[in-house]
């Protein structure tokens, strides 16, 4: 029997949202596996769980995969057991999180799995609003907002409302990841697509590039996660760097940048064209000196509008195209010299 109900949720206190929505029979719904991986979690773990365990979507199963840790994690995880759909498995040792996703991943039954972290909020409709646009896509990812410790908005977003990625082709996120783990959604079969993760990098810059590669991925502009910025997140306490360029945002982007790009070229599916094109990126990161500057910036110019999807469409012959240019590659080799006087690279 079909029953119209309205559904209410105030996102971090801040944000009203009402959505309608047509409550099915569970058994006419997909499993949808959501995957935890925690680490230490801290105090923000009960904040994010109560959000999985309350979702609007009810056939779901929750895997929990604690990779080792060494505070009162384990404790708070063991308080959810009585939900028979909540699934906790523990690490004997730290494998770090692209492996651990993986064996959270390796152990999900449903049709769908959902990626999530340990100290964000999700939105109580996210599985249903990401199940219902999926379509036929192998991915869908959605926006976030973000918060600090104490839950508040910071007043910014992951991504940029007029976000869209219609027409993007696979060189669009060679440089820069907006396909963030957190917000994702995929389906079991996609999941031999991207098996094994790769030891290094980050796990949904390699999933969103494979998705994207097939052109099977869809971004939906909502805002379903509040995203919990602060010092002893997984991420932070990866950024860091020789001393001279400790939180330096150029250094980061080019550890991050090359580090992915190795992987993507490994590759096996790859059209031989595509596999080049990335090799050459790797080798102006890893070779570049003034000597190959112009060659670089020649390079960077002509595939200007297919690697930085955020700037705005430049023609052949523009200025500010080859300044840009310019810019960018001037930054890659900096960047480079920095490293090399720190012995890091």
């Amino acid at each position: 029997m079909e029953h119209k109900s309205l559904f209410w949720f105030n996102l971090g206190g801040f944000i009203n949202r009402i959505v309608t929505f047509d409550m099915m029979n569970n058994l006419n719904l997909p499993l949808v596996s959501i995957v935890v991986c925690t680490y230490n979690a801290g105090p923000y773990l009960n904040r994010q769980l109560d959000t999985l365990v309350n979702q609007s979507y009810k056939n779901l199963e929750i895997i929990v995969v604690d990779d080792f840790s060494t505070d009162a994690t384990l404790e708070v995880l063991d308080g959810y057991r009585d939900y028979p759909f909540f699934k906790i498995y523990t690490n004997e040792t730290n494998i770090g999180f692209n492996k651990n996703f993986e064996r959270g991943i390796s152990f999900a039954k449903g049709d769908f799995i959902a990626i999530c972290d340990q100290d964000d909020i999700w939105a109580l409709d996210k599985i249903e609003l990401l199940v219902r646009n999926i379509g036929e896509n192998h991915l869908i990812f959605s926006n976030s907002e973000l918060i600090d410790s104490n839950d508040i908005p910071i007043g910014k977003e992951l991504l940029p409302q007029s976000f869209n990625i219609e027409g993007f082709g696979f060189k669009s996120i060679l440089l820069r990841n907006f396909v963030t783990g957190h917000t994702c959604l995929f389906s079991k079969g996609f999941a031999s697509f991207i098996i094994p993760l790769p030891e290094s990098g980050y796990y949904d810059w390699f999933i969103g590039f494979r998705a994207l590669y097939y052109k099977k991925i869809k971004f939906l502009n909502l805002n379903l996660t509040s995203y919990r910025v602060h010092k002893d997140s997984v991420i932070q306490k990866s950024l860091v760097g020789p001393t001279s360029a400790r939180n330096n945002l150029a250094w980061i982007n080019y550890k991050s940048t090359l580090t992915e790009l190795r992987c993507f070229k490994e590759i096996l599916a790859l059209k031989q064209s595509d596999k080049l094109f990335i090799e050459k990126l790797v080798n102006m990161y890893e070779t570049i000196c003034a000597k190959s500057l112009l060659r670089w910036i020649l390079f960077i110019y002509i595939n200007y509008n297919d690697l930085f999807p955020f700037d705005k469409k430049r023609k052949l012959l523009s200025k500010t195209r080859m300044l840009k240019a310019k810019i960018f590659v001037q930054e890659v080799l900096n960047v480079k010299k920095s490293m090399a006087k720190s012995q890091f690279l």
